[in-house]
Protein backbone atom coordinates (compact mmCIF):
# COMPACT_ATOMS: atom_id res chain seq x y z
CA UNK A 1 0.00 0.00 0.00
CA UNK A 2 1.17 3.06 -0.90
CA UNK A 3 1.20 6.46 1.57
CA UNK A 4 -0.86 9.18 -0.35
CA UNK A 5 1.40 11.76 1.54
CA UNK A 6 4.10 10.92 -0.33
CA UNK A 7 3.59 12.46 -3.27
CA UNK A 8 3.05 15.75 -1.09
CA UNK A 9 6.15 15.55 0.43
CA UNK A 10 8.06 19.03 1.00
CA UNK A 11 11.90 18.48 -0.08
CA UNK A 12 12.65 20.67 2.55
CA UNK A 13 11.55 18.09 4.91
CA UNK A 14 13.95 14.88 3.98
CA UNK A 15 18.01 14.60 5.40
CA UNK A 16 21.11 15.47 3.75
CA UNK A 17 21.67 11.91 3.49
CA UNK A 18 18.43 10.85 1.78
CA UNK A 19 18.90 13.67 -0.65
CA UNK A 20 22.93 12.26 -1.23
CA UNK A 21 21.65 8.54 -1.43
CA UNK A 22 19.20 9.54 -4.41
CA UNK A 23 21.99 11.83 -6.05
CA UNK A 24 24.07 8.81 -5.79
CA UNK A 25 21.12 6.41 -7.20
CA UNK A 26 21.04 8.52 -9.93
CA UNK A 27 24.90 8.98 -10.88
CA UNK A 28 24.57 12.60 -9.93
CA UNK A 29 27.40 15.06 -7.69
CA UNK A 30 26.24 14.88 -3.90
CA UNK A 31 28.05 17.87 -2.87
CA UNK A 32 26.60 21.46 -1.93
CA UNK A 33 24.19 22.95 0.55
CA UNK A 34 20.77 21.26 1.00
CA UNK A 35 19.36 23.66 -1.20
CA UNK A 36 21.55 22.61 -4.25
CA UNK A 37 21.28 19.50 -3.78
CA UNK A 38 17.22 19.19 -4.07
CA UNK A 39 17.85 21.53 -7.12
CA UNK A 40 20.02 19.30 -8.81
CA UNK A 41 17.20 16.47 -8.41
CA UNK A 42 14.78 19.08 -9.61
CA UNK A 43 17.02 19.12 -12.46
CA UNK A 44 17.30 16.21 -13.13
CA UNK A 45 13.91 14.98 -12.64
CA UNK A 46 11.66 18.05 -12.89
CA UNK A 47 8.05 15.87 -12.58
CA UNK A 48 9.35 15.30 -8.94
CA UNK A 49 8.87 12.32 -9.24
CA UNK A 50 12.34 12.04 -7.02
CA UNK A 51 10.38 12.83 -4.47
CA UNK A 52 8.72 10.26 -4.07
CA UNK A 53 11.59 7.79 -4.79
CA UNK A 54 13.34 9.32 -1.83
CA UNK A 55 10.17 9.09 -0.13
CA UNK A 56 9.67 5.39 -1.04
CA UNK A 57 13.45 4.66 -0.10
CA UNK A 58 13.53 6.15 3.29
CA UNK A 59 9.79 3.76 3.94
CA UNK A 60 11.62 0.79 2.61
CA UNK A 61 14.37 1.20 4.73
CA UNK A 62 12.36 0.72 7.84
CA UNK A 63 10.25 -1.79 6.54
CA UNK A 64 11.96 -5.31 8.01
CA UNK A 65 13.45 -7.75 4.91
CA UNK A 66 11.90 -11.08 4.71
CA UNK A 67 14.78 -14.07 5.37
CA UNK A 68 14.44 -17.65 4.44
CA UNK A 69 14.17 -18.37 7.99
CA UNK A 70 10.70 -16.37 7.70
Amino acid sequence: MVNDNLATMDPKNFTMAQLKAELERRGLPMSGTKKDLIARLQREDPSGGWVDDVAQAETSDTIPKKTDED
